[in-house]
């Protein structure tokens, strides 16, 4: 997660350098008096003197702050933040005759692991004066925030997760997002890749919106995604390009039937998912694209997950636009029948690059998962932006040697996130990365019904494959994947790979069609920036 720390101009009976500072300034909070001053930071404040009761100390982050305003005296007391009477019960209006005004803040509190709301805390000053120096010196510590967002876009999905979508962002979304004072606009998709096409036709985006947010689920925020890509662009995309970062980011309100993007970065919850982009919270994300081997022409990018076999037929089964508007998330349970009862198995011949820093065994069930301020991430990060010579195709100059593989598959999986969701706790790959340029790749060989229906459970549960699966599981990490459904000739594919002059490092997507193109499957390295702030450590 990045955040600034802003600039803040304090007032000048205030002592900005000070780790506590000596103020006359008093205001009620909570139905106590304190003593207010802002140092380190924070908002703190410390009870008046005789005063034994508890809350002697207690102080706010700045950078938790949303927006700051003064009201006169003539609304109701309510404490917490409702957004249904943020605004009709607090809606007087500043008298700066008023003798003694409130300072009204709308602050984000964390209340849970992953879980965030917006709390409403009222500030009476003894004079008018002092409450306009505290609102002022907050407002310009949150205008020196450059990572925070000044105007948004939204693009909702009316049909995502049963309509949730919709109804989530005008009964929850908008609210907040007046009580925070952010300027947005919101469209409502009305066909399947109208977010993309809006993009690629705005003029500068960049300069009108501090970032594109996604309110539904994987399939709309992978719309956003080809189009910022495609934008920051200056030459058509081919397997042979290295492709330039977008500079809008991006960003996803989860309200879908799975969700697995916003919860592989922490963004499981709607309403925090909201207040971290409202926070400026962000960090980088692998993208992966899909190539044709023929021609090396692009078939779309992805984020997340790639899938040839069992989870791709249940995604495509429960793609049905009569399944999606009246069944929701139930309908993943129906498709996934069908489909563990034909238990189909499919030919493949496959070829990966394997991460040099995967070591023999390839890919590990166990090891460090990815979460805030994750130090693989870190690291993969700094040797990025520190180095002109830094390869996308791995951190060893060392060009790996190709892998081959083949056989019938029941799965084969390709990851970039771990692909968490509430039906799989862990995800199909619980140690993969969002930032370390490399794809998780498992391949599964054909299962009978027992052992297809363990796996199922296994996964479901948070039990890792390998465990379940022993010898019918291949999984490594890899920078890149080809995969064809016919066996190739014996030279030439591994050597039009190699004469690429530069190989890019390595919700959802489905290997569709995978009978009559072969693909060549790539990862860009950290190429999106995307608001979010990683899984939370509990």
């Amino acid at each position: 997660m990045a955040s600034d720390s802003g600039g803040l101009l304090l007032s000048t009976e205030f002592h900005s350098d000070a780790k506590t500072t000596d103020t006359s300034i008093i205001c009620r909070f909570n139905g106590i008096n304190y003593t207010v001053h802002i140092s380190d930071g924070a908002l703190r404040f410390h009870s008046l003197p005789g005063y034994t009761g508890p809350l002697k100390e207690q102080e706010i982050f700045l950078r938790n702050i949303l927006s700051a305003k003064l009201v006169g005296k003539n609304q109701s007391r309510r404490p917490l933040f409702s957004p249904r009477d943020f605004f009709s019960r607090r809606t007087g209006v500043y008298d700066a005759s008023a003798a003694t005004p409130e300072l009204q803040l709308c602050v984000a509190k964390r209340v849970g692991e992953q879980k965030w709301r917006l709390k409403t805390v009222v500030l009476d000053f003894e004079s008018a004066e002092f409450g306009e120096r505290i609102c002022a010196d907050i407002g310009q510590f949150i205008e020196g925030l450059r990572s925070r967002p000044k105007r948004l876009m939204f693009f909702i999905n009316p049909i995502s997760g049963g309509g949730q979508a919709l109804r989530l962002m005008t009964r929850r979304i908008i609210p907040h997002l007046k009580a925070a004072a952010m300027p947005f606009d919101y469209i409502v998709t009305t066909h399947s890749g109208h977010a993309r096409e809006w993009i690629l036709e705005q003029p500068d985006i960049g300069k009108a919106f501090d970032g594109l947010i996604a309110v539904g689920g994987d399939g709309i925020f992978n719309e956003i995604l080809d189009g910022v890509i495609h934008r920051a662009q200056d030459e058509k995309i081919t397997s042979k390009s290295d492709l330039s970062s977008p500079t809008v980011r991006v960003g996803i309100i989860p309200a879908g039937s799975t969700d697995s993007i916003g919860c592989c970065i922490g963004l499981g919850d709607p309403v925090s998912a909201l207040i971290h982009i409202l926070l400026g919270d962000h960090m980088k994300l692998d993208v992966g694209a899909v190539f044709r081997v023929q021609d090396g022409s692009l078939i779309k990018f992805f984020c997340a997950f790639l899938g040839y076999g069992f989870f791709s037929d249940t995604l495509r089964n429960s793609e049905k636009h009569w399944l999606r508007r009246y069944l929701g998330k139930t309908r993943y349970m129906l498709a996934g029948a069908k489909t563990f009862f034909l238990n189909r198995a499919y030919p493949g011949y496959i070829s990966y690059r394997p991460a040099a820093e995967a070591g023999p065994d390839g890919y590990p069930d166990e090891g460090l998962t990815c979460r805030q301020n994750c130090p693989v991430c870190s690291e993969v990060g700094e040797k990025k932006s520190s180095t002109s010579a830094f390869s996308f195709s791995g951190t060893s100059d060392e060009e790996q040697e190709w892998q081959t593989l083949d056989g019938r598959f029941t799965n084969v999986i390709a990851v970039s996130l771990c692909c968490k969701s509430e039906k799989s706790p862990k995800g199909l790959a619980p140690t993969s990365h969002c930032g370390d340029g490399c794809l998780d790749l498992l391949f599964v060989k054909k299962l009978g019904y027992f052992r297809l229906l363990n796996y199922l459970i296994s996964t479901s549960r948070g039990i890792g494959p390998r465990s379940v699966l022993g010898e019918n599981l291949h999984a490594c990490r890899a920078y890149e994947l080809v995969f064809r459904s016919k066996k190739p000739p014996l030279d030439g594919q591994l050597d039009t790979l190699r004469s690429h002059p530069q190989n890019p490092r390595p919700s959802g997507t489905v290997m569709r069609n995978c009978a009559r193109t072969d693909i060549h499957v790539k990862i860009y390295c950290q190429l999106i920036d995307i608001f979010g702030s990683g899984l939370e450590s509990s």
